[in-house]
């Protein structure tokens, strides 16, 4: 009875246990093989082209990524394309609002976007849908939105990193690149630049010339990673009034720069506009600047341009103690009706011409606009009234007072030297300015003694240069 028992139930056994074997065989290989599905990382045999990023851009794009198919017959449709923009972070451009904007994809499309942050680095994260997995996908480009660049500095060499994974997959950017398994893009450049311009004159009295400077805008502290045009545009009717092509290394080498304009006055713009951006060349000056020329500057500054003028004639006296100068014109011309407040100064200056900036023989209230006659009162920065006693040469300079009142007295820590610009000397020494002599015919006994005269000019350290024609140049405070 018991053997019976035995051969009848043996086979079921047998059947359970294979049957067993069978599963664990079956669930192994399929752990095996959705293991190494999750491992297996996509192979990107595009990893994208780009451009030069411009700081006045906020859009980028990347274009030519292609995404193998996969060699799997039961493959995942959704994939992950991973972008991380930790090299543009590194060149201090704000990333955290930056989003995929539009895509052009073949053989796919983008279901959704987000972006993640790990270890301060942020990566895209583009959900693709691939509409035939036996091919690859192609994605045409992709334009990234929301750069914000306005601390960006000058970096060369710039790559975005990618790579793409199955959605479904454990592989997040941080383990691919961990695994070697990322890619960067071409590389690009950040291209920004600085210009800095003066407001200045032009076209303006000079006392080292014996005419006016000639017509021209000096451009300073020009920087930029690419060659470069410099475009000048009159604010007050939008033309352009000069142009002046820079490479790199003209840029680089040079601190300044001159540009020819006809514009003798008014408020102008100076637009520093990369080659590649830029399709007009000199021959448009005059015209009215293209639309969108302006957007595509990546530095730009505003200033003001002015003509100038003083006339300083030889001036004689019987005697010293004079209290004031006369100076026969001065004017600043703008296009604001003439209402650019300004102060003439008079100098002394040594025997080699230069001018003692410092040292105050005289100076107006504030002035705007033509000014015939004017008389100087000889005081110094204090406002402390002085007197000349003795033949000398001065200079009597134009200083901008942007913000006083014409009529009232002047405030000589807020005003500026009203640089004169020269198409062929840039800035040129003395500014708008006119020299002259100031001759005393009858000396007072006694006034070439130290102890009797409190500002002795050829005692002030300059190298002790003689001033003029050697004379003591008396001032009694």
């Amino acid at each position: 009875m018991d053997r019976r028992n035995s051969t009848r139930h043996g086979p079921v056994i047998v059947l359970v246990i294979c049957v067993v074997v069978v599963l664990v065989a079956t669930i192994g290989v399929a752990h095996v093989s959705a293991e190494t599905h999750e491992r297996q990382p996509l192979n990107i045999t595009n990893s994208g082209e780009t451009k030069d990023l411009f700081s006045f851009e906020n859009n980028h794009t990347i274009s030519n990524v292609e995404i193998a198919a996969s060699e799997e017959k039961s493959a995942d449709e959704y994939k992950t394309l991973y972008i991380n923009l930790v090299e543009l972070q590194n060149a201090d451009i704000n990333v955290s609002e930056v989003t995929v904007r539009n895509s052009k994809i073949t053989n796919g499309q983008v279901i959704t976007t987000n972006k993640s942050r790990t270890n301060g680095e942020i990566t895209l994260k583009v959900q693709i849908k691939q509409s035939d997995t036996s091919n690859p996908i192609q994605i045409d480009s992709v334009q990234l939105g929301g750069y914000n660049s306005s601390d960006g500095k000058i970096t060369k060499n710039i790559q975005y990193r990618v790579a793409a994974a199955n959605t479904n997959s454990t592989s997040d950017y941080e383990k691919l690149e961990a695994g070697g398994h990322t890619k960067n893009s071409t590389e690009f450049d950040f291209v920004d630049g600085s210009i800095r311009v003066r407001d200045q004159a032009t076209t303006s009295t000079n006392f080292n010339k014996s005419s006016r400077t000639s017509s021209g805008v000096t451009v300073s502290k020009v920087t930029s990673s690419v060659n470069s045009k410099i475009i000048l545009i009159n604010e007050e009717n939008d033309r352009v009034v000069g142009y002046k092509s820079q490479n790199t290394r003209e840029i680089a080498d040079r601190d300044s720069a001159s540009l020819n304009t006809t514009i003798l006055g008014g408020d102008i713009s100076a637009y520093l506009i990369p080659n590649s951006k830029i399709g007009i060349t000199k021959e448009y000056t005059g015209n009215k600047s293209p639309d969108g020329l302006k957007q595509t500057a990546i530095a730009k500054d505003r200033f003001q341009v002015y003509l100038g003028t003083v006339q300083f004639n030889s001036q004689e006296y019987e005697s010293g103690g004079i209290t004031n100068v006369s100076v026969a014109t001065t004017e600043v011309r703008d296009t604001a009706g003439l209402n650019t407040p300004y102060v003439v100064s008079v100098h002394p200056i040594t025997a080699d011409g230069e001018v003692m900036y410092e040292k105050y023989i005289g100076y107006s209230d504030v002035l705007v606009g033509v000014n015939d006659g004017l008389s100087i009162p000889i005081r110094n920065a204090r406002g402390s009234r002085s007197e000349i006693w003795h033949s000398n040469r001065f200079v009597a300079t134009i200083r901008l007072a942007q913000g006083q009142t014409a009529g009232e007295p002047a405030d000589l820590n807020s005003t500026n030297l009203l640089p004169n610009s020269d198409i062929a000397e840039q800035f040129i020494h003395g500014g708008v300015s006119d020299s002259t002599q100031v001759h005393i015919s009858n000396v007072r006994p006694g006034q070439n003694d130290s102890n009797n005269v409190s500002r002795l000019f050829n005692e002030t350290g300059y190298n002790g240069n003689q001033i003029y024609s050697g004379e003591v140049v008396g001032i009694q405070e």
